[in-house]
């Protein structure tokens, strides 16, 4: 991957950083962070030779800088330094084609024990927090990368709070695996080589995500989609509930209720609290943030109440347990919470227009009752705004126009102000008079006087407010594992509204089955039915798995062979996302892995030619695949001469029908196959 490629696959994504533990037996332990929510990902992966499956993770969660560790039962193969130098290493690997910059750790005996007492300390206390710690006890690997990231986060001064974080432990079995050249080439997060265009992909087509949960669950499932039935038919079935209700009024209700927190990213908002929770007190701007961040909870509130509502009479087993997750004693005990302690409520805000300035809205945040020093200061603030008042009148009547006044600035400095069509007479001590439009503004030493009472007024209430704002948000630390608990529930359901609405609103979607036939009838490329509409052709696709799993597709030049290639595949990713495909019917098969050599490129990064970046690829791909894989192969062979072409196609192409491998090829006249 181009380093211009990283870095701006860096800039796209939620800063992560990755522990990497490089195990016996090329077992990797994987431990990723991110930044922006607070999660914590674990798990382990099987690998190869190429480590294909361990780039693949990386690359789906997209770190900006990666820790790599040596295990010491792994030293005898090779030091950590040799495993880093070397350039068939997993860090050398990970440093040409995933992030420039990888840390070499050092990992000492014991430090796995010390990764199940962080688990074990950290983790939130929720229901998953048991299966967490019993799928890693006996995973060293794993535990040795939690070790090194935890350590590396303590350096950076990272809140790390027992009993608080979002642990999971993620399994490899029941998804679908693609490697990141695969995902690239055939654009499913973003568009070739330009990690910025993303309208251009299969996220684009699908993204009507209306929360920041939603497109980041809809961008792991297109990297990685699962393949359990069940759970996929789970989620065609809520699709289906939601598309299908009486006009659209279920799934109405639910995006609205959605659109609601459009702007919130929930698991944000939990970390924010997490890392206030370290150091409650602070600045006039921390003050600030902590008001904006129980602002937001409340809208979250809201939220999850209304979805509970609409919720409530659904059937299927997708949304009914949403609804059980969301309708959580929490909620109340948050609500409960919030109003007794803050203005927080629509209708508690409604102060007047003196404090629909979102500044005011802070200075009376905080109930009254909870601090009577804030109520007298309070009261003293009116006493001097209804001082500027009356001045303004006394100005107005002595010099014979009328006065009023004008909150200007941050600190809610007060200017006078009158209607100058005609020519008027400024008082005598006027200070710093300027005309703008038809108003002539100007103060004077007493309202100057009047402003700096009210603006140390205005600080010693925020100085009376920090401290029970702190202890609110102390007392909401307790609900941390709740708020996650509930974002999962939320990006569940807005993926879910998100493809109801598509196939409501997209022209001949369907529903697609899974057997172990494919079978689609007049499938349509979904990123050029977007782009041409109804003038995209469509194509039929059938394949029997046996004595047919290998088909060559032939013809000239610019005949839409490739693209046929990649209409296989987008359909089967977008099928097993749960969602509905363009085409009139559709049957796929629920492959185990997705491989491809659609492109026709060198790697200079790698010191590879095209003919040998082909050649490499061909080698993971049957090391890699199985019965049960999809593979995608454009004109194999054409990197090198007819000659040689043609006998490495049918070389390859033999093995591939011998271990009855499900294969699409194209090729011409020209070409091996």
């Amino acid at each position: 991957m181009p380093s211009t490629m990283r870095s701006q696959a860096a800039r796209t994504l939620s800063a992560r950083s990755s522990a990497v533990s490089d195990g016996p037996h090329r077992q990797i332990g994987l431990a990723s962070f991110s930044f922006t929510t607070g999660q914590i990902f674990l798990s382990l992966v099987k690998d190869s030779a190429n480590y294909a499956r361990t780039l693949q993770q990386l690359f789906r969660r997209g770190p900006q800088q990666v820790l790599y560790g040596c295990l010491p039962s792994n030293s005898i193969r090779y030091g950590v330094t040799e495993a880093y130098e070397s350039s068939h290493s997993l860090a050398s690997r990970i440093a040409d084609q995933i992030v420039d910059r990888v840390d070499s750790v050092s990992v000492s005996t014991g430090d796995d024990q010390h990764g199940i007492r962080l688990v074990q300390d950290l983790a939130a206390d929720n229901s998953r927090k048991p299966s967490v710690i019993i799928s890693v006890q006996d995973k060293s690997a794993t535990l040795y990368a939690t070790s090194m990231l935890f350590s590396w986060l303590r350096q950076q001064a990272v809140p790390l709070r027992p009993n608080s974080l979002y642990i999971r432990f993620e399994t490899l079995e029941g998804f679908l695996f693609i490697d990141h050249l695969t995902a690239r080439d055939l654009e499913l997060v973003h568009s070739g080589a330009n990690c910025n265009n993303i309208t251009h992909s299969l996220y684009g087509v699908l993204n009507r995500c209306l929360t920041a949960e939603g497109r980041r669950a809809l961008r792991t499932g297109l990297l990685q989609p699962s393949n359990n039935i069940a759970a996929i038919n789970s989620r065609q079935n809520s699709v289906e509930e939601l598309s299908n209700a009486q006009e659209g009024n279920l799934l109405q209700g639910l995006r609205r209720q959605l659109s609601r927190i459009s702007d919130i990213d929930i698991e944000a908002l939990a970390y924010k609290f997490l890392c206030l929770g370290q150091n409650m007190a602070g600045t006039s701007r921390q003050l600030q943030d902590k008001m904006q961040m129980l602002r937001a909870l409340w809208q979250v509130l809201l939220a999850v109440q209304g979805l509970c509502s609409v919720l409530v009479s659904t059937k299927t087993a997708g949304l009914r347990s949403c609804y059980e997750i969301l309708r959580d004693t929490a909620v109340e005990d948050l609500c409960a919470l919030s109003q007794d302690w803050v203005h927080i409520s629509r209708e508690d805000e409604d102060f007047g227009k003196r404090r629909t300035n979102s500044y005011m809205s802070r200075l009376y945040m905080v109930k009254d009752e909870k601090s009577p020093p804030l109520a007298l200061a309070r009261r003293a603030l009116e006493e001097h705004k209804q001082d500027c008042l009356c001045l303004a009148e006394r100005i107005g009547l002595e010099q014979g126009f009328q006065c009023n006044l004008e909150w200007r600035g941050i600190r809610t400095r007060l200017v006078a102000i009158v209607n100058c069509t005609e020519s008027v007479s400024l008082p005598p001590n006027a200070i710093n008079p300027s005309k703008v439009g038809k108003k002539l503004l100007f103060s004077t030493p007493e309202l100057t006087a009047i402003n700096a009472r009210i603006s140390k007024i205005e600080n010693s209430i925020l100085s009376l407010s920090e401290p029970l704002i702190s202890d609110l948000g102390k007392s909401m630390l307790h609900y941390i594992p709740a708020l996650y608990e509930w974002a999962g529930a939320i990006a569940s359901l807005d993926l879910a509204g998100t493809f109801a609405e598509l196939a409501r609103t997209q022209r001949g979607w369907t529903r697609p089955r899974f057997a172990n036939t494919i079978a689609i009838r007049n499938g349509r490329h979904p990123l050029l039915e977007q782009s041409l509409g109804p003038e995209c052709v469509a194509n039929d696709v059938y394949s029997v798995h046996g004595s047919s799993s290998f088909y060559i597709i032939e013809g000239p030049n610019m005949s839409g062979k490739s693209t046929f290639l990649k209409q296989i595949a987008l359909l089967t990713v977008q099928a097993m996302m749960g969602s509905y495909i363009p085409a009139d019917q559709g049957t796929v098969v629920l492959h185990d892995i997705l491989l491809s050599r659609l492109s026709n490129e060198d790697s200079m990064e790698n010191a590879l030619s095209t003919f040998a970046s082909e050649i490499t690829t061909m080698t993971m791909m049957l090391g890699m695949a199985t019965r049960n894989s999809l593979l995608l192969v454009d004109e194999l062979g054409r990197g090198t001469s007819p000659q040689e072409g043609i006998g490495l196609s049918f070389a390859i192409a033999e093995a591939l029908v011998r271990a009855k491998v499900r294969e699409f090829c194209c090729g011409n006249a020209v070409s091996g196959i």
